[in-house]
């Protein structure tokens, strides 16, 4: 088959979207397949529906050797889909679903304006929510990261149930489980991530907070937020700045270095449109995980058996619960282990197949 992946991202993005991309794509070629990544081109604005435009354009003018699927983020993939009809293209329109917008927007309006950064906009609603009802509409498949997702879907469109499909994101697993082998393990805390809304990272900072208050040895680990000076968070806190350490930016080709300092995470969020990559990279260095109850990472966490679900409602509550999990060193250890393993169940070229499958 014949495969472009497309997103009005940069060629030098490291973000979710991009990484999975790559991920599914490197998958596809090794079996084969010809497929091709389509960027925003760093010579034309960034507006979404000048990409979605653009990449519309590139289908048309090789409109003799199309691709059978493009595979596009959101409203990306909304000219193609409107080409492939007027001109009767046989390429596919796939719709990557990495977080369906009117189901973001509902998680927010439940929370008050001083917490919501970077707020849905009056033109959003107007917009880019009708733009992506239509992309849905034309589509030949709507593929989201997480059953949920696709759960909201049926519910609020049950007209276009045939279309949906499931290919959460993977993780290239370890060769070992590495905080299972370790014989020493600090009270050590990652946590990974803007301080966003959908991130949570201030109940993060309460609870390890909370946790610091019990036992000072604790340290928190706070990498890519994006912030160049988070220590105002630490100071409403209360806590010392040596309590931190902070690193606004990584590579996640270079996070293994944090995955094999920390044998905690913390994953406080609100919502995630996708599987948090975080959580199953943790769980394949065989990393505790304690994490919010969000239906995301339910699908990931099984509570008590490779890892821990964290109420997010009261830090002082989740803090003890965290220090008596951890305090178990033997019942912590089967954790380590069965997060290890349920990491495998994750890997990349799994979820990988599933594409493959569905196409």
């Amino acid at each position: 088959m014949k495969i472009w992946f497309a997103a009005n991202i940069s060629k030098k993005s490291h973000g979710g979207v991009a990484r999975s991309m790559r991920e599914l794509a490197r998958y596809l070629q090794n079996h084969g397949h010809d497929v091709t990544i389509v960027y925003r081109s760093p010579y034309i604005n960034a507006n979404y529906l000048l990409f979605a435009l653009q990449v519309g354009v590139r289908l048309l003018i090789r409109s003799a050797c199309a691709p059978d699927y493009v595979i596009a983020r959101s409203t990306d993939g909304l000219a193609c889909a409107v080409i492939c009809r007027i001109f009767k293209l046989k390429t596919r329109i796939v719709l990557h679903n990495h977080g369906w917008e009117e189901h973001v927007y509902e998680y927010e309006k439940r929370l008050p304006n001083s917490i919501v950064t970077n707020p849905t906009t009056w033109k959003a609603k107007l917009v880019r929510f009708n733009l992506l009802r239509s992309t849905l509409k034309i589509s030949d498949i709507c593929m989201s990261g997480t059953i949920d997702e696709i759960r909201w879907l049926r519910l609020k469109y049950p007209q276009y149930k045939k279309k949906y499909a499931c290919v959460p994101n993977g993780v290239s697993t370890q060769a070992s489980a590495y905080w299972h082998r370790q014989p020493e393990k600090p009270l050590s805390f990652l946590c990974i991530g803007p301080p966003t809304w959908k991130k949570n990272i201030a109940y993060a900072i309460a609870l390890f907070s909370a946790i610091y208050n019990r036992n000072p040895q604790a340290r928190i680990y706070l990498i890519g937020t994006g912030v160049e000076d988070i220590h105002v968070l630490f100071s409403l806190a209360g806590l010392p700045h040596n309590s931190l350490i902070h690193v606004s930016r990584e590579n996640p080709d270079t996070m293994s270095k944090w995955y094999t300092t920390c044998p905690n995470l913390l994953a406080c969020s609100r919502y995630e449109g996708g599987h948090s990559f975080a959580i199953l990279e943790a769980l394949s260095y065989a990393m505790m995980v304690f994490a919010s109850p969000i239906p995301s990472n339910k699908e990931i966490i099984n509570n008590g058996h490779n890892g821990y679900l964290l109420s997010c409602t009261n830090a002082h509550t989740d803090a003890q619960m965290i220090l008596t999990a951890l305090a178990d060193s033997s019942c912590a250890d089967k954790i380590r282990h069965h997060a290890y393993q349920s990491s495998i169940r994750h890997a990349w070229p799994r979820q990988a197949k599933r594409l493959e499958k569905i196409l």
